[in-house]
């Protein structure tokens, strides 16, 4: 009898050890791993990641924070991770860009997980410069945006819509067609109460603006990747373009060079609160259902695409040349249409 109860508890806890041994994920061999990638002449680098609020991710490298090239990021091998996650980044080498060398991306391992307090202030500083990680530096200093007292704006015309908030002390007026702006169809335009001037955010058929003596910045507007545009005459961006939207939607400062300085912290918290088009699939979620019509994962190494939305037929349009194996040369093209309800459809070219 004693026997048996012995047996059964030996195998008993066999059982758990093996259990929980299948059940845990083993850390990565770092030293190995980097000895792997030198021995075929690309780099390891050991970070703490941020991932900013439109999720990009960046990498401490030389000292700087380096964003993933957007040509160059596997969404696949990074879209887990969340800011100060432990990871090793592995490259190509000595790519020089604007803002100095980085590597051109290939692999992504996550070493450990981690959590805001863990990115040092040294790598958010100049990310915070360029408006990046708004989000991020709020929550490691347990700072919450309220705006609980603040007015929901809406404005759409079909499909197309703009929707934010605004402080009590602000005030909005909807115009049509405005002048100034090109090709613009609506525009909802902000400013605080009892200043002239105003900030428009407007939808438009088409962008364009004369690109004399214009500098552009990549920034970030909530959880929407932005390009301002400035011609230096105030210091301050004149326009911004918001990227991978449905359709063309711009925000245009009308004279808000007279109050900005003032209000800049205000007019980035409303800018977190944007939101476009609420009735038409992202173009991220577009991607992903056109990824699972091809039946593939996401591998930018073997593929090309581009995405447009198409207004007149409400729908995302992402033209693909891809290889149909990682060992096949030949490339197919393929043409998917991605509808505003998330339904889609293959043409082939």
């Amino acid at each position: 009898m004693k026997k048996s109860i012995i047996y059964i508890l030996i195998m008993s806890l066999l059982i758990s050890v093996f259990l929980l041994s299948g059940c845990s994920q083993a850390k990565p061999d770092v030293d190995a791993l980097i000895k792997e990638a030198e021995e075929k002449g690309l780099k390891a680098v050991v970070s703490r990641c941020i991932v900013s609020d439109d999720g990009t991710v960046f990498y401490n490298y030389e000292n700087k924070p380096v964003a993933i090239k957007w040509y160059d990021e596997k969404h696949y091998l990074t879209d887990k991770l969340t800011t100060g996650d432990l990871v090793l980044i592995i490259g190509e080498a000595d790519f020089s860009g604007n803002n100095g060398h980085y590597l051109r991306f290939k692999d992504c391992k996550l070493i450990e997980e981690g959590t805001v307090n863990d990115i040092p202030d040294d790598m958010l500083e100049p990310l915070i410069e360029k408006g990046f990680v708004d989000d991020i530096l709020r929550e490691k200093n347990g700072i919450t945006l309220d705006t609980s007292g603040w007015q929901e704006v809406y404005y759409n015309e079909g499909l197309q819509s703009i929707s934010l908030k605004l402080p009590p002390d602000w005030e909005y007026e909807v115009e049509r067609k405005c002048s100034r702006i090109y090709e613009c169809v609506f525009a909802l335009k902000i400013r605080p109460k009892g200043q002239e001037g105003s900030i428009a955010i407007a939808y438009c058929n088409t962008y364009g603006i004369c690109g004399t003596g214009l500098t552009t910045e990549a920034l970030s507007a909530g959880p929407y990747k932005i390009s301002a545009a400035t011609y230096g005459s105030y210091g301050n961006w004149d326009y911004i373009n918001i990227s991978d939207v449905a359709g063309n939607y711009d925000i245009v400062s009308y004279g808000a060079h007279k109050w900005y300085d003032e209000y800049k912290d205000v007019v980035e918290n409303i800018f977190t609160t944007l939101v476009i088009s609420k009735d038409i699939i992202s173009y991220d979620e577009a991607l992903d259902v056109a990824y699972k019509l091809l039946c593939r994962q996401k591998s930018p190494e073997y593929d090309s695409y581009d995405g447009l939305f198409l207004d007149k037929e409400k729908c995302w349009r992402f033209n693909f040349s891809y290889t149909p194996t990682e060992k096949v040369d030949t490339w197919e093209r393929v043409q998917i249409k991605v509808y505003a309800d998330g339904t889609a459809e293959i043409t082939k070219e």
